[in-house]
């Protein structure tokens, strides 16, 4: 993560050196609007469908490791005195962030904010090291606003997550497979559902049905634009679903037996019940990872303006109206909060922080700071320090 230079690690720019021109074909790949890489359904020796829920992912980690590269090398122009080119290559890591995150999976669009926040920590170490001029930093300001946007996590959810389930039914429903293997369950007590007699009277229809109802209120939620209300939202469907999981037993659907009159209803009900819960994701989690992204992405434009303040006029604001004024802009309030942003002039540079995704001003300690607590806990906020600290 630190300035290196080719005198202290000369195999590293030797290998750096080595694979410049596949590096260079990454970088012409990355200025792709779109990228494509194919999900179909595979069998396994038997001849038995492999389910969609079971595909590996071999090039996500292969596309961090990338970016990884990408901030090594910019870290090396940068200590060479070269930030257009510690730029360049930082620009690229943004770039392979985005077309990541725009795979199916939730595991490529996680991954694809990982590789934006590598990015954005090279990004900020070329502000403390760079001394970069205002044109300098004006250029970076155009380029920044010029990356395609991050896809939202629904498009994840709305589609591929959506997939898996519909898969998961039809395999269920074809006797391709059984809901011990969907859970990963190798006990020999076999699930409720495993008895031919209810199975025999599950609606598949009615459970496919039912299923992407759920994915349908699930992405409504999650497109809600006002935190407070998606939270709220996200909170009662958890609250909800964790109700519904406390339901499944043989004796629970005797009781629903007895209370509709219906076994077909009740089982297939059920059944739906079942898969959603084992297939749906931590969906707080998600969305936490898109707030923070979204937080990151602030936090950095910032930085490049109170950089452009410093450039000018030789020193940081004292206060954010201050760089208000001076640069003719609006600064954005905190995402996480609705509030303005924490800003705090310091002897050396500034603290700059969002009160982070659980939404409570902790001072400015983040999760790489010491804990907040005797218990460990750790900051949440989402700080921007300058200088940045040096790493070795």
């Amino acid at each position: 993560n630190g300035l290196w230079t080719e005198k202290q690690y000369p195999n590293l720019a030797k290998w750096l050196q080595e694979n410049e021109k596949l590096l260079q074909i990454v970088n012409e790949g990355t200025l792709r609007e779109n990228w494509y890489y194919p999900v179909f359904t595979q069998t396994n020796k038997d001849g038995k469908p492999v389910p969609l829920l079971m595909m590996l992912l071999p090039h996500v980690q292969k596309m961090r490791g990338l970016a990884r590269a990408f901030l090594i090398r910019a870290n090396l122009h940068l200590a060479n005195k070269e930030p257009e080119k510690a730029w360049a290559d930082l620009q690229t890591c943004h770039r392979l962030g985005r077309l990541t995150a725009k795979g199916p999976t939730l595991i490529d669009f996680l991954v694809g904010v990982a590789i934006n926040s590598i990015a954005t920590h090279g990004e900020l170490r070329l502000l403390s090291e760079g001394n970069l001029t205002e044109k300098q930093i004006d250029q970076f300001l155009n380029d920044l606003s010029e990356l395609p946007p991050m896809p939202h996590v629904s498009m994840n959810i709305n589609v591929t997550e959506r997939m898996l389930f519909n898969d998961s039914v039809s395999l269920l429903r074809d006797g391709h497979l059984t809901v011990s293997e969907l859970t990963g369950d190798s006990s020999t007590e076999k699930s409720p559902f495993e008895q031919p007699i209810l199975r025999a009277l599950i609606d598949w229809g009615v459970v496919l049905k039912r299923g992407n109802e759920v994915y349908d209120e699930l992405v409504a939620i999650l497109e809600i634009k006002d935190l407070a209300e998606r939270r709220t939202k996200l909170a009662e469907f958890d609250q909800k679903w964790t109700e519904i999981r406390s339901n499944f037993s043989t004796t629970s659907l005797m009781k629903d037996y007895v209370r509709t009159g219906s076994a077909s209803t009740v089982v297939t009900e059920r059944m739906a019940d079942a898969i959603v819960t084992l297939l749906m994701p931590a969906l707080h989690a998600v969305d936490t990872a898109q707030l923070r992204h979204l937080q990151t992405n602030e936090n950095l434009m910032l930085a490049m303006q109170l950089a452009k303040f410093k450039a000018r006029t030789g020193n940081y604001p004292d206060t954010l109206a201050d760089l208000e004024k001076e640069l003719s802009i609006k600064v954005s309030l905190d995402l996480c909060s609705g509030k303005p942003m924490h800003y705090t002039k310091t002897d050396t540079g500034y603290v700059l922080y969002s009160v982070g995704t659980n939404g409570i001003d902790e001072g400015g300690k983040s999760w790489n700071d010491p804990p907040i607590n005797s218990s460990g806990v750790t900051g949440d906020d989402n700080v921007v320090r300058m200088p940045l600290p040096k790493e070795e």
